[in-house]
């Protein structure tokens, strides 16, 4: 009876031990999927701050472009008019920043949306650079800029002519 009861004690603790090891494989196993979970969803974070940084970039670098900028962050209508009627002023530009992307300007000057080409110009206030390219993924960053205007003269008191200068918003569309 003993031996009965003895061989009865061992295989209770022997399924005891299998049990732990089962649940203690479970627990490792539950462990590494969430780990590689919580590495995949990292990876998204960071490709998506990646696209923003390349929108943001982009916005630098047509503010400081001698294509679009009069001067240190003020873009000119006129360089603006040329790139968005010439044929091939986006092939080019494309050469320069990369594929991918898109660019609008519009003035804050109250009037409905006309776009700006050389026949349009001066009597109108917006201009569309690289056609808008159909994409599921994108990414669009807006800011305010200074346009420079050489156009309606404002005169001061030494009757010299002025500039104008609008506000406006510059929207960078990136394709992903």
């Amino acid at each position: 009876m003993k031996t009965k009861k003895a061989g009865m004690k061992g295989q209770s603790q022997m399924l005891e031990y299998v049990l732990l090891m089962v649940f203690v494989v479970a627990v490792i196993l539950m462990l590494m999927l969430f780990l590689t979970w919580w590495q995949l969803s990292q990876l998204k974070v960071e490709e998506s701050k990646g696209q923003q940084g390349k929108a943001l970039s982009m916005l630098n670098l047509m503010l400081d472009s001698p294509y679009l900028a009069k001067e240190n962050s003020m873009l000119d209508d006129g360089k603006l008019t040329v790139l968005s009627s010439i044929i091939d002023g986006c092939d080019e530009l494309k050469k320069v920043y990369g594929e991918g992307w898109h660019a609008e300007v519009m003035l804050l000057d109250g009037k409905p949306r006309s776009k700006c080409t050389q026949a349009s110009y001066p009597e109108c206030n917006y201009w569309s650079i690289c056609p808008e390219q159909q994409s599921e993924g994108r990414i669009s960053r807006v800011i305010p800029v200074n346009v420079y205007r050489n156009i309606g003269f404002v005169l001061n008191v030494t009757n010299e002519a002025l500039p104008r200068v609008y506000l406006a918003t510059l929207n960078v569309t990136v394709y992903v």
